[in-house]
């Protein structure tokens, strides 16, 4: 008989319209809410105009308990044509690009991620506040 590990959620995932599930060997299993949100925004950037998306994306980037993964390892990773644009308005930045500026960017809204070494772990992403 096989075993079964059971892996209980925050009820506020249970709300998202998406959750995202990614395991990564050095950022461990993760589950993020809104997921397809993002991913939508990422697919077609003209999403950032919209104040659902841009918050969606500042909480990502502001929320401590969201590692860099989803964004750099799979968002831009998946669609590297349009992460310019899609970070140029929520951050209010005309003249941002991804290639020169997404490292600062990320040390700068993340520094507790690049100050230890990293560890496989397992991490529950709860809902973006609604804003």
């Amino acid at each position: 008989m096989t075993e079964v590990t059971r892996v209980e959620l925050p009820s506020a995932l249970a709300g998202s319209d998406t959750v995202g599930v990614i395991y990564d060997q050095v950022d461990g299993l993760n589950f993020y809410a809104d997921y397809g949100i993002l991913r939508d925004l990422f697919a077609d950037p003209a999403l950032a105009g919209r104040k659902q998306h841009q918050n969606l994306l500042r909480t990502y980037l502001r929320e401590e308990s969201i590692t860099p993964l989803p964004i750099r390892r799979r968002m831009v990773a998946a669609h590297p044509e349009t992460a310019d644009a899609v970070f140029r308005k929520p951050l209010r930045k005309p003249g941002f690009v991804w290639s020169e500026h997404a490292d600062a960017l990320l040390r700068r809204r993340k520094p507790w991620y690049y100050e230890s070494d990293p560890r496989p772990g397992r991490g529950v992403r709860d809902r973006p506040p609604s804003e």
